[in-house]
């Protein structure tokens, strides 16, 4: 805020509603980060000499500041699913803005490691397709996170979480033919 004059008094507020934020009496004032949302600032001058009055003055709003969310993310899926049927892994993310970007690597023991990338097109989730077509362990490991992508600021986020799905054969119910069954109830059990 800048204010010719002598003897000044300056007091910060934010809004919504006008708040005092207390011990901010400066001529300058640099807004927290701790809290995440959209606020603006302003500030009255007045005067606190001790020879005569002056009005207040308060100053246009600051326009909006917005502080952004650390973002975070969590996998989720089937731990154990049969060969040749359809199964996803599902990435959500929070605390931010979407769209989000997770940074994911799969190891399954058939394809070499490689970090890869997946974009959430609406809301805050999205699918991959989990191969099914071998019977084998995949590892996905989430590895981070950015949220507000392709806007400025893009918040980004170091995530460590792992979901582990088996893919297994497919059972086969085993049917015992009646006269096996017949068999079974006249000889004595031992």
């Amino acid at each position: 805020m800048l204010a010719a004059g002598s003897n000044l008094a300056y007091q910060w507020y934010r809004n919504p509603g006008a708040d005092l934020i207390s011990g901010a009496t400066a001529s300058s004032f640099s807004p927290p980060t701790t809290t995440v949302g959209a606020t603006s600032y302003y500030c009255v001058v007045s005067y606190a000499g001790t020879c005569g009055t002056a009005p207040s003055v308060t100053s246009s709003s600051s326009g909006t500041i917005t502080v952004f969310g650390i973002p975070t993310a969590t996998i989720s899926g089937s731990s154990s699913v049969c060969q040749n049927s359809t199964a996803s892994v599902t990435f959500t993310g929070a605390n931010g803005l979407p769209p989000y970007e997770f940074q994911y690597i799969i190891a399954d023991g058939i394809v070499p490691p490689l970090l890869q990338t997946i974009v959430t097109t609406s809301g805050n989730s999205v699918s991959l397709p989990v191969p099914t077509d071998n019977i084998r362990n995949i590892n996905y490991q989430l590895v981070g996170v950015s949220s507000n992508v392709g806007s400025s600021p893009t918040c980004v986020a170091d995530i460590f979480e792992t979901l582990t799905v088996i893919v297994t054969s497919k059972r086969r119910a085993l049917s015992i033919p009646m006269q096996m069954e017949i068999l079974m109830e006249i000889l004595p059990r031992q």
